[in-house]
């Protein structure tokens, strides 16, 4: 038994940061329930596609059902607090006000069910002079500092290739939901989490933070792990592939130097000015005389904190992930064979549980209602003939263009 079976989640988030969320939930046991209208997860329609599906709605929507509900009919609304009394969370990403707007804000919902975890996940949170400002991914990154220090050799920023941001967001409120159920086996008592996603991001800035406070000098490239020195630096190779040199311990930058033959230079690990730059000429040259796959052989032979530079086909190659059963297969009728990543968390004293597909909008409509509220044949085709609730076959999914990608 996973450590969140039984626990129901009633998810009403779009996109990457919610939806990561509750595929951490998920993978924890919980029985996540996509609430969506009929436009759906915007994400189904990001391209690119795997065959009809977006890849990247495929990636974070495992082990989830779809419940198609229209939450602008007051019926809908009913039936959405009839769910959330046979709930133990309730996840949220709309701006803040749009779910007073519909009825099933927290008091609302805390009033129907008073031990459920109601989280909002929004990009500034629910209150503040800019609780209601539009944002993204990127913008978050560049109000918390983190855009502006990560820059290339001519100082201009660069994106980064991940949405830091919107997964340190979806992770922050997985651990906050976490906690709020397990202060509820004490209490007995539901709570109101309020996760912004700028607030979850602008932590990871605290050692610069404080290192600036402190009259340390925090500047693009030239941060003790972040390009200053040489032990610490991604190199090219004989074949143009990359290496990074991580040997950040005087014992590791040791063996390091042993391992290459120069001895000579480990007590110049951290040395500045003109002889950080003559150092750093040297490990050029060093890394450009081999191969990539000889500094690869290297490194492993001599156990270096060092690493040569994985492509996305590396990754899904990788052995150590392939020996620990990171890489999950999911076979889809339709789309073949799925790679994921699957949970980070290990549980050892469970066995491999059955892992289920990401859902087509809609698609157990009928069955969650049956479920959850035991509802009869009849009194769900009335739902259905009301337009309250409805199936994969009155979806009506928004395209979304390519420059739209998440």
């Amino acid at each position: 038994m996973r450590p969140l079976e039984g626990v129901r989640v009633l998810d009403l988030t779009s996109l990457l940061p919610g939806p990561y969320a509750s595929l951490l939930l998920a993978d924890l046991g919980a029985d996540v329930i996509k609430v969506e209208s009929r436009l759906g997860d915007l994400l189904r329609q990001v391209p690119p596609k795997v065959q009809r599906r977006s890849a990247y709605f495929l990636s974070i929507n495992r082990n989830k059902r779809s419940l198609g509900i229209n939450l602008k009919k007051p019926a809908g609304r009913e039936l959405f607090l009839d769910l959330a009394r046979h709930s133990d969370v309730v996840l949220e990403g709309f701006r803040p006000g749009r779910v007073r707007r519909l009825g099933i804000d927290p008091e609302t919902v805390l009033a129907a069910n008073p031990a459920i975890v109601y989280c909002q996940l929004s990009g500034y949170g629910q209150d503040g002079p800019d609780a209601k400002r539009a944002g993204h991914d990127l913008t978050y990154l560049a109000r918390s500092g983190v855009l502006a220090l990560n820059a290339g050799p001519d100082g201009t920023p660069v994106l980064p290739p991940v949405q830091m941001a919107d997964l340190s967001a979806g992770t922050t409120a997985s651990l906050a939901i976490c906690a709020a159920l397990f202060d509820r086996t004490r209490t007995g008592r539901g709570r109101v989490l309020d996760i912004s996603i700028f607030e979850s991001i602008a932590p990871w800035m605290s050692f610069h933070l404080e290192a600036h406070r402190a009259g340390a000098s925090v500047e693009r490239g030239g941060m003790p792990l972040s390009g200053r020195y040489p032990f610490y630096n991604v190199y090219r190779t004989a074949d143009g592939g990359h290496v990074a040199l991580a040997a950040l311990e005087p014992l590791f930058w040791r063996d390091f130097c042993r391992a290459v033959g120069r001895a000579d230079l480990a007590g110049r690990q951290f040395v500045e000015g003109a002889e950080r730059q003559e150092l750093f000429a040297q490990l050029r040259d060093l890394f450009a005389s081999r191969s990539t796959e000889e500094w690869r052989e290297l490194f492993h032979s001599e156990d270096l904190s060092a690493e040569v530079l994985s492509d996305l086909d590396g990754v899904l190659a990788d052995p150590q992930l392939r020996a620990r059963g990171s890489l999950l297969v999911l076979h889809h009728p339709e789309e073949g064979d799925l790679v994921q990543v699957g949970s980070p968390i290990r549980d050892r004293a469970e066995g491999d549980e059955a892992i289920g597909l990401p859902p087509d909008l809609a698609a157990d409509t009928r069955p969650i209602l049956s479920e959850v509220l035991d509802l009869g044949d009849a009194e769900i085709d009335n739902l259905f003939a009301s337009r309250v609730v409805f199936g994969p076959d009155e979806a009506t999914p928004k395209r979304i263009a390519p420059e739209s990608l998440p």
